[in-house]
């Protein structure tokens, strides 16, 4: 008496927490691109991947009747926990002399998925699940509950959801399954591996001609329709989740907040999948072309030079492969000449011209030494054949003459970093690429030039939104300041007197005759 009226108690007096299960807790997170084309569907922080979440009425009824033979046959008959059937589970344990028999309900399973995933089953912990069970019985109607255990169910093959065992397996959503498809993708949750279509399919069968006959047996289901079901051809095969432009959607989810992962649901990225496709295949036909020079791998990211939306990213030629499992466009290498355009940015900011010469010589009093003189002298040259010809000793000279801080300065300012230390860590062979930066920041750093110094975050995400919630999107986040725009110094004259002429092409006035260029907009890679 005294335990019956315990269990009264614990069932009526604590409600079931029903906000576990909330078909957007703990959901995939789906990742689309800018066009809404998915990407990847990716597990979230408290449980294993699935599909969208499939309503009750969306679901072959089929399918339902079997699983509900298949699971517990009086589903509709108790109130979470079966006295039948847990006294019949005891009779065949002992029968079998082991522990095949459970007699857990579908309900005490739907349990067991949300409390008790993974863990190793106990009586203490079976008892739990046999309270929580009346309490969820409760708190939900029994077509609400089935809906929750269809949607959460282990399919195998790391499918969880009818909805993914439905693409996993047949490559098709669960409306669209037919009687015979759904009636044997309910027998898979009884035993995942043991019932595995694509290993034991006449295993299987047999077990769905088993619930096949019981329905009919019942009155559930026609002997016509249950003979159509057996009948109808198969076309099993494994269809891999999609899971395209792979280091990107890694990016991209690195840069969601913490609670966007937690909660799941769909995130639309910056990503155009076309392009993205374009530049995978350009670039593994490029790094086949230069086997020969013994080029095995390389990077590529495109970037919105106004926003800075990321709109490609390969990050290497093969995911597949081990070697193409590292992301070049985010892992920090030196970069090598492309840091010379800021220095002499820096240089015209100073006072200088395109025209101004710098000398790519050896012998001239500087802080720069080599050991070996390997590098060829060019003499006296003007400073666009410099940079156009990316040659090293002007480069070095001329970041002699504007100062290694102001160009650790203002690469920061544009994004490039962070580069740890200060301006003597890096010495004059900053211009060469002492520092270590990623591909994505020095395409940011080259829209930073071409939007007259304005820096701007690289984005992956564009919004997201969760079920039942509108989509959010997160506009460029502005940062730095506007580069000073530098006035040319006439010749002899010092450094105060300024004529009035900008570097910024968006600020500066065309220059007469037909060279005169207007500002251009374009994408920087």
């Amino acid at each position: 008496m005294l335990a019956e009226l315990a269990l009264l108690i614990a069932v009526v007096a604590f409600p079931y927490p029903v906000g576990l299960l909330d078909p957007a807790r703990g959901g995939p997170l789906l990742v689309e691109d800018r066009h809404g084309n998915p990407l990847a569907s990716l597990p979230g922080e408290r449980g294993p991947a699935r599909e969208r979440w499939v309503p009750l009425d969306r679901i072959p009824s089929h399918a339902l009747l079997t699983l509900v033979a298949s699971e517990d046959a009086r589903f509709f008959a108790h109130r979470g926990v079966d006295p039948v059937g847990i006294v019949r589970a005891v009779w065949l344990n002992l029968r079998a002399d082991g522990t095949r028999y459970g007699g857990s309900t579908l309900t005490m399973q739907l349990v067991r998925m949300v409390h008790s995933e993974g863990k190793p089953r106990t009586l203490p912990r079976k008892l739990r699940e046999a309270v929580l069970a009346l309490r969820l019985e409760r708190a939900l109607d029994k077509r609400a509950i089935l809906e929750q255990y269809l949607n959460r169910a282990p399919f195998g093959n790391g499918a969880y959801g009818i909805e993914a065992a439905a693409r996993t397996y047949f490559g098709k959503p669960a409306a669209s399954l037919s009687v015979g498809e759904a009636t044997l993708l309910a027998v898979l949750p009884r035993g995942p591996r043991t019932y595995d279509p694509l290993r034991h399919e006449a295993r299987a069968l047999r077990r769905r001609a088993h619930l096949l006959a019981l329905l009919v047996a019942r009155g559930e289901l026609g002997r016509e329709e249950a003979a159509r079901a057996s009948a109808q051809r198969l076309a099993l095969g494994y269809h891999a989740p999609p899971f395209r432009a792979p280091h990107f959607v890694r990016y991209a989810v690195s840069t969601l907040p913490a609670e966007v992962r937690r909660r799941g649901g769909t995130v639309r990225t910056t990503l155009d999948l076309p392009l993205q496709t374009l530049l995978e295949r350009r670039l593994a036909e490029h790094v086949a072309s230069l086997r020969a020079e013994r080029v095995g791998q390389a990077g590529l990211v495109l970037l919105d030079t106004a926003s800075g939306e990321v709109r490609a990213m390969v990050g290497s030629a093969g995911f597949e492969t081990e070697a193409g499992q590292v992301n070049i466009v985010t892992r920090r290498r030196h970069p090598g000449s492309v840091l010379k355009p800021f220095v002499y940015a820096l240089a015209l900011e100073a006072g200088d011209t395109p025209a101004t010469i710098a000398y790519d010589i050896h012998d001239v009093p500087s802080r720069y030494r080599v050991l070996r003189v390997t590098q060829p002298e060019r003499g006296p040259v003007r400073y666009r054949e410099a940079l156009a010809g990316s040659y090293n000793l002007a480069a070095v000279h001329v970041l002699e003459r504007v100062g290694e801080a102001r160009l650790l300065t203002r690469l920061r300012e544009a994004g490039v970093g962070p580069l740890a230390g200060g301006a003597d860590d890096y010495g004059l062979r900053l211009a060469l690429g002492s520092a270590k930066v990623r591909l994505l920041d020095l395409a940011s750093a080259y829209g930073f030039l071409a939007r007259c110094a304005r820096s701007v975050t690289p984005m992956g995400a564009s919004g997201s939104r969760g079920r039942g919630a509108s989509a959010s999107s997160s506009r460029p986040r502005w940062r730095g300041r506007r580069w000073t725009c530098s006035r040319t110094r006439t010749r002899g004259a010092p450094p105060s007197a300024r004529s009035s002429r900008s570097i910024c092409p968006s600020r500066s006035r065309p220059r007469p005759g037909p060279r005169a260029a207007s500002p251009t907009r374009s994408r920087s890679a």
